[in-house]
């Protein structure tokens, strides 16, 4: 029972973390950012970067931003749903998400 409990919440933490990533980048990428990159996306990952540093802890680094960007622009919503049913954690979505083409990610 304990077992079984324990990788309840595990899968339970996972999916929201993943979602919560995923949704972060959506919203840089669809409202901050307007589908833009250029020096003005830099500087808006830079400075969103610093408050929720500020008010959430270091897990929020730039480099962290970026990588939920890229998930949103990776994956769809359905495939950041299908991948956290499978329990795909964020480490293993991030490096599936470099990949170079769509069929390795599928793979």
């Amino acid at each position: 029972m304990i077992d079984g409990s324990r990788h309840k919440v595990m899968v339970a933490v996972n999916t929201e973390i993943v979602l919560l990533y995923w949704n972060v980048g959506k919203y840089l990428n669809d409202c901050m950012l307007g589908n833009a990159r250029a020096a003005y996306g830099k500087q808006v990952v830079a400075e969103l970067s610093q408050q929720l540093v500020m008010e959430y802890g270091k897990g929020w680094s730039e480099k962290h931003l970026w990588h939920c960007l890229r998930s949103a622009e990776t994956f769809s919503h359905d495939q950041i749903l299908s991948a956290v049913r499978r329990q795909l954690n964020w480490t293993q979505l991030k490096t599936i998400q470099y990949l170079k083409t769509d069929l390795q990610r599928a793979f």
